[in-house]
């Protein structure tokens, strides 16, 4: 039987080897593109930005300031929130009159969702929107409780602090306090303590924000509200529903399950509160996101719900066999998760589509600072163009080299809202055909459609291009070129489409009308040589911008059905250089 002093070592325990196993994966990942991004915003302060509030990237410039700059450290203040959460939790199972064995086990269960512990090991809003929504919840029981008016107002400047973190902060503010207002709507004193203190201070909150966007016609608002939605219906999110239970884990999902069907309608007005609060802001995010969040990964962002639930479990049932499972299968998910997502990061793994995916933000930075680095020394330029935002920041954060900064327009800038903060941080390219330029495009980040056009415009804007070396990063995961200014011409890499039918590979590639270059698949230390013949280049759309008097189609096919037996890529080998496609994954 269970007693509160081996249930207290078990929890410590627990939190430790958590501590250590996220300390050990944010001090060994490179930077994830989007924290690159921050830490490039809070190299221009502001008081807020043209995609989200300021205080994650305040957060940025703080510890790149205070403290060496590398990945771990400019995680370090999303750690030490993430190390409070099961604190938080234990605190407010106590509010909620938990014994001594509840609390315990409420912090186990904090520990058991595998996606917080994931998310907290990067420099990114996600920590700060639990952090802070918990604290807010908290300091409102305390003040529901207790009518204590410091805690009406402390709730007030947690709730402002929140709002400068994310759009996402302002929802849950929205959610909690219409639930509030009317499951406290006999009790007089509480809702004109939250008019009359809290909410004055927390609009303060909304002062930053509002400087800033009522001097730039309001970017934030445009992007979060209108742009990064496609505000139709899309049918794929119904696996939502079948998502959430396995980011939760379903053991924990099941728990969670339970709480809502057994509290929603609880006699004790606090619990009827934690238990609701959670579950619309939970429903919000699955029925909204039918129409909004297309081709975005955020079954993360109803983490929040879940805690909530799993602290009404800790607090007010008893350690049955549902909730020992909950724990011990989601802290043990919690440990694997983080270090086999690191593991999936290290170089030439054979890994599967969806763990490329998954990690693609997070690998080959380094490599391509030490390339681009190399190629600075050498060739002596006074700017460096990158095509989008994570290119930008990465090699800024990583580069020591004193040339001017610009990037190109690009499809991703757009995707992510980041196209009107580069501009605003003095960024944007120019049409400069004067300027020595060296510049870096992923070549792996566009789309088949979007290669030829894109290299185009790049070359026009300026002045021309010039290859002169290329990055291939974990067999084909990213492929870089890079260029110069100092010519005419616009040098088009190969662009290639890969099909297979019948398993086996084929497919076309753009090539210079002067040059024919060999193609192979390399997969898993082997080679296969493709069959290949030369022709025009056809009516497909995609080639309307290419002449046949300077480009021919390439078309080409393997034989051997044994040729992507693993992952691979095709190799294209010219008289002066290798080049090579994206990875290939075996059917």
């Amino acid at each position: 039987m269970l007693n509160a002093g081996r249930l207290r070592i078990t929890f410590f325990g627990a939190f430790a080897v958590t501590l250590l196993v996220q300390f050990y994966t944010a001090f060994n990942h490179q930077l994830f593109g989007d924290e690159a991004f921050y830490w490039l915003e809070g190299q221009h302060l502001d008081w807020s930005y043209a995609e989200l509030p300021g205080w994650t990237q305040w957060l940025a410039a703080l510890t790149d300031w205070l403290l060496p700059r590398t990945p771990g450290f400019l995680r370090l203040p999303s750690l030490l929130a993430a190390i409070s959460l099961p604190v938080l939790a234990m605190a407010m199972a106590r509010t909620l009159q938990a014994n001594q064995i509840q609390v315990y086990t409420t912090g186990l269960l904090t520990l058991s969702l595998p996606m917080l512990t994931l998310t907290h090991t990067l420099a990114l809003p996600d920590v700060w929107l639990v952090f802070f929504g918990m604290l807010s919840v908290w300091q409102l029981l305390l003040a529901v409780h207790r009518n204590g008016q410091r805690h009406y107002l402390m709730l007030g400047l947690l709730l402002a602090l929140g709002i400068n973190v994310h759009v996402r902060f302002w929802l849950l503010v929205m959610i909690a306090g219409l639930a509030t207002l009317w499951l406290y709507r006999h009790q007089r004193d509480v809702v004109m303590s939250l008019l009359s203190k809290t909410l004055p201070v927390m609009l303060l909150g909304f002062v930053p924000v509002l400087m800033f966007n009522l001097k730039h016609q309001f970017p934030l608002f445009m992007f979060q509200f209108q742009d990064r939605h496609p505000w139709q219906f899309q049918p794929d999110h119904g696996w939502f529903f079948l998502s959430e239970a396995l980011v939760a884990t379903p053991v924990v999902f099941a728990l969670c399950t339970i709480v809502v069907l057994r509290h929603f309608n609880a006699v004790n007005p606090a619990i009827k509160l934690v238990v609701q609060l959670a579950v619309w802001h939970w429903l919000f995010y699955a029925l909204v996101g039918f129409y909004s969040d297309n081709l975005r990964f955020s079954l993360h962002w109803t983490l929040f719900s879940y805690v909530l639930l799993l602290i009404i479990a800790g607090s007010h049932y008893r350690v049955n066999w549902l909730l020992k499972a909950a724990i011990v299968s989601g802290v043990l998910c919690a440990w694997i998760m983080p270090l086999a997502i690191l593991n999936w990061t290290r170089e030439h793994q054979n890994n599967r589509p969806f763990q490329d995916e998954f990690t693609a933000n997070i690998r080959g930075w380094e490599t391509l600072a030490d390339k681009t680095g190399q190629l600075i020394r050498k060739w002596q330029p006074d700017q460096l163009v990158a095509d989008h935002f994570m290119t930008l920041s990465t090699l800024r954060y990583h580069s020591t080299a004193a040339v001017h900064w610009t990037v190109l327009p690009h499809p991703l800038n757009r995707k992510h809202g980041r196209e009107v903060q580069l501009k605003l941080m003095g960024y944007s390219a120019d049409n400069d055909t004067h300027t020595k330029s060296l510049v870096v495009i992923e070549h792996s980040a566009l789309t088949t459609s979007q290669q030829i056009p894109f290299y185009q415009d790049a070359c026009l804007q300026l002045g021309g291009l010039k290859w002169v070396d290329s990055l291939n990063i974990d067999n084909g995961l990213k492929t870089y070129h890079f260029f110069t200014n100092q010519t005419t011409g616009c040098d088009l890499p190969t662009i290639s489409y890969v099909d297979m039918e019948d398993g086996l590979l084929s497919g076309w590639a753009v090539i210079d009308k002067d040059q024919v270059p060999q193609i192979a698949l390399v997969s898993n230390g082997q080679v296969w040589q493709a069959d290949s013949t030369v022709g025009p280049l056809g009516s497909n759309a995609i080639f309307s911008a290419l002449s046949n008097e300077t480009h021919q189609l390439l078309r080409f096919s393997f034989s051997s059905a044994d040729a992507i037996a693993h992952p691979g890529q095709l190799r294209f080998t010219y008289t002066d250089r290798i080049t090579y496609g994206s990875t290939l994954y075996p059917p």
